[in-house]
């Protein structure tokens, strides 16, 4: 089946294609390079440029050509030298390929914007406008990204820029997937568009650009009404992210009546908040979305006193059997006393068999211990999972690392930041296989771990690895290992330096370098 175009026919393509195609690679390097000749306005060779092989190719043939080279990722605006989108470069190439591609509306309809500077934005607006035109009836998927600075802030708080944004793109395509920053007033107008355009949105992605009335998530009843939401029909993927500027402190609380109960929870499959959210809160989305959901991640405020009430508002654990992703940050609010284990309550009354990443931290340092060993021990237990990924950041509370490898003995990656004891005996079965056999990643703060026994390990389970006949009961060799130490240490030791060269030698990925934990928050 044709893609597109009237260039066909079995004779012409087997009498050419040996000649015209003789490696793919060689077609897409005369493919990004004609365009640049075209830019740089070489004079055209003195050549009967219709008989070269590559004009006799049938469309549909440079149909694939062209997705091939198109599709790696979205269009960046603006352009500059080091940044033209493929589908421009090939559009000038000629007349023939310039109808084609055109022609081809899978590639038109995928764009993301970047604005440095905000007196740009109409002009960008139109740039993305006559971009996206070409996808014809296709969804688009759009994002939105901007300069956080005071001018940019202040056009996208404007009325004006809001305006000319369903003008020119809203009010005339459909979008599948956006990304992009609202005022309040924004988002209440947005719900006021046709169903027709709001029920084709799959993905959505909003930054708040200030801090939003969350009580009603900035949205009165009159202007808002619940049925609004009922038009996002295709919702699966929602993500809500703080300022662009700086975080603000107001929590979504269970009673926050809009936000909390007119979202269609239910059919949201990723729900990722950054904005604080009470613990209540997200019990209410957990047990809502409990069967559909995939992946989501909390910042959690709340206090572990809590706990006998929650066990009271839902007498049986929760249980989410297609969740595999779970990210829970514990953060304060100003003046809050910090609750020890906060997120003990999430981890012990949610049951998650199919879980495979769990991210656990705080993004306070005032924090203290977050979650206890033995309510991860329990998780474990009544979920019975088989866990690949853990990450454990800023935490206070000193973390055994044999008691965790041997709690989850299917980890691939494991990432430790905070407090870490891990003995030589440990470190002796890592390299033999007797604990995490499975582990290819280790990541861990190792202030007071001995680096040379880590090195030690690290090069004999590399050696292992690179076996032509490996063992069935021989370990996975590692693929990354970062060793952070602590900043007050001096730089590695030369006495070190040899093995560590002699490990990356080895196809593992070995780096070893000082603790910053302000670039880590």
């Amino acid at each position: 089946m044709k893609y597109c175009g009237s260039k066909t026919g079995d004779e012409r393509w087997r009498g050419w294609r040996f000649n015209a195609v003789r490696t793919l690679t060689g077609l897409l390097h005369h493919i990004t390079t004609a365009g640049t000749y075209l830019y740089e306005k070489h004079p055209e060779p003195e050549l009967d440029v219709a008989l070269a092989p590559i004009n006799q190719l049938p469309d549909d043939v440079l149909c694939y050509i062209f997705t091939l080279s198109c599709c790696e990722d979205a269009v960046h605006l603006p352009f500059n030298d080091s940044n033209i989108a493929p589908q421009i470069t090939i559009s000038y190439v000629c007349s023939v390929w310039r109808h084609v591609i055109l022609s081809m509306s899978s590639l038109w309809n995928d764009f993301e914007l970047f604005m440095d500077h905000a007196k740009d934005g109409e002009m960008l607006i139109e740039i993305v406008h006559d971009w996206l035109f070409r996808a014809r009836s296709l969804p688009r998927s759009l994002a939105l990204k901007f300069k956080a600075d005071d001018s940019t802030l202040g056009v996208l708080k404007s009325e004006h820029w809001y305006k000319n944004i369903v003008k020119r793109l809203f009010s005339q395509f459909r979008f599948r997937k956006l990304s992009t920053p609202w005022s309040t007033n924004h988002w209440i107008q947005f719900l006021q568009l046709p169903a027709e355009k709001l029920s084709c949105v799959e993905d959505l992605h909003i930054c708040c650009i200030n801090p939003p009335s969350l009580s009603n998530f900035g949205v009165l009843p009159s202007q808002a009404p619940l049925d609004s939401f009922k038009k996002l029909t295709k919702l699966t993927s929602l993500r809500l992210d703080q300022s662009l500027r700086r975080a603000f402190r107001d929590v979504i609380y269970l009673q926050d009546s809009v936000f909390v109960h007119a979202v269609p929870w239910h059919q949201i499959r990723h729900i990722h908040l950054s904005i604080p959210t009470s613990v209540f809160f997200c019990f209410h989305i957990l047990q809502k979305s409990s069967m559909v959901l995939e992946t989501c991640s909390f910042v959690v405020i709340g206090h572990y006193s809590r706990w006998a009430e929650i066990q009271t508002l839902y007498a049986e654990p929760l249980y989410c059997p297609q969740l595999r992703t779970l990210g829970l940050d514990a953060r304060l609010l100003p003046g809050q006393l910090f609750s020890a284990m906060i997120l003990d309550p999430i981890l012990l009354w949610i049951r998650m068999p199919n879980l495979k990443a769990l991210t656990v931290g705080s993004s306070d340092w005032t924090s203290q211990e977050l979650v206890s060993f033995s309510s991860l021990v329990g998780m474990q237990d009544v979920s019975n999972m088989q866990l690949k990924e853990l990450t454990l950041y800023n935490h206070r509370s000193t973390m055994d690392v044999a008691d965790l490898l041997r709690t989850f003995p299917s980890l691939k990656r494991i990432e430790l930041l905070g407090h870490t004891v891990l003995d030589d005996d440990t470190i002796n079965q890592l390299g033999s296989g007797l604990v995490a056999p499975c582990l290819e990643e280790l990541i861990i703060h190792c202030d007071d771990i001995d680096l040379g026994e880590l090195l030690r390990m690290i090069k004999v389970r590399s050696i292992l690895g690179r076996r032509d006949v490996r063992q069935d009961n021989e370990p996975t060799p590692f693929r990354y290992v970062k060793l952070y130490r602590g900043s007050d240490l001096e730089e590695v030791p030369e006495e070190y330096r040899e093995s560590i060269e002699e490990i990356n030698r080895c196809d593992v990925q070995l780096i070893v370098e000082l603790w910053d934990r302000y670039a880590q928050a």
